[in-house]
């Protein structure tokens, strides 16, 4: 085996690349401090910029507001419920957006600053309501209720969406602009059934049977007002599904049997659907004394 002779290095040769060597450090150091230097010097002009009288809000009018299409503008930031003037340093846009979407007509917001000009972008979604709630102490008149007077409202009376947000009724009426009311109602203490509200619209709004109202005043037996006629469903459960596939088998009810020939239909048990129908008169029975 051949051994390769070992290379020899002079002491100037040694001194030579320790001189390499301490320049390198120096200018990695060097170019460090400076990078540091530049990045604090930036950090430090952003700050001063953005406390200049400029970067603060000095009205609403630089609030930008997009995505409502029933709220004016100006109601959007009075919600916000911001002091001016306002610096723009100082505002939370993740703070604001969550207090935007815990009222009562705005669902989801975004919010972001912006340096120039300086302001606020804005982006929110309204709610939607589905149906109309109604205090359990609503008179009934033939099985469902009138909607009320405009001029006389009961503070419980409120409207509702998909995920249960409550909005207040007469808030949401005074407003301009709102879409229509849904044709939904609902009959009951709204605190009773809230838990279960979400469930309950998925489920029937997955039906091909018009539904008019919802009666949770006994929850022993909630009452559907329906296209078809009255429809009793027992107390709200795990056959709520099947419930609604029972329903729609029962869609051409009425010409079969006649709209006014069906009292109510119970559902209790989706797979024993029983009908109420009015009792027979009884036949008149014969007169003796009219007979010759």
């Amino acid at each position: 085996m051949r051994v390769e002779p070992f290379s020899v290095v002079s002491p100037d040769e040694l001194d030579d690349r320790r001189r390499q060597l301490r320049r390198q450090r120096g200018f990695h150091r060097l170019k460090g401090v400076a990078r540091l230097l530049a990045i604090a010097a930036l950090t430090t002009g952003a700050i001063a910029l953005i406390r200049q009288p400029g970067w603060t809000l000095r009205d609403s009018s630089a609030i930008d507001v997009s995505g409502n299409r029933w709220l004016p503008d100006d109601t959007v930031r009075a919600l916000l419920d911001l002091d001016y003037p306002q610096s723009l340093l100082h505002l939370d846009p993740n703070a604001l957006a969550q207090r935007l979407s815990t009222s009562e007509t705005i669902s989801d917001a975004r919010i972001a600053r912006e340096l120039l000009p300086p302001g606020l972008s804005v982006w929110v979604q309204e709610r939607q309501p589905v149906a109309i709630a109604y205090p359990a102490n609503t008179p009934v008149v033939s099985g469902s209720v009138a909607l009320p007077s405009r001029t006389r409202f009961d503070d419980r009376l409120g409207l509702i969406d998909a995920s249960g947000q409550w909005m207040t009724y007469k808030d949401y009426v005074e407003r301009p602009q709102m879409p229509p009311l849904p044709t939904l109602a609902t009959l009951g203490d709204y605190d009773d059934y809230k838990h279960r509200w979400t469930e309950v619209y998925a489920e029937l709004s997955r039906s091909s049977v018009a539904i008019a109202q919802i009666d949770w005043r006994d929850a022993r037996n909630v009452i559907l007002s329906t296209e078809i006629g009255t429809v009793h469903l027992g107390a709200i459960g795990a056959r709520l599904p099947e419930q609604i596939v029972a329903l729609d088998r029962l869609r051409n009810l009425p010409q079969q049997v006649g709209a006014d020939r069906i009292l109510y239909i119970d559902l209790s048990d989706p797979r024993a659907p029983y009908i109420q129908v009015p009792k027979s008169p009884p036949a008149p029975s014969a007169d003796p004394e009219g007979q010759s």
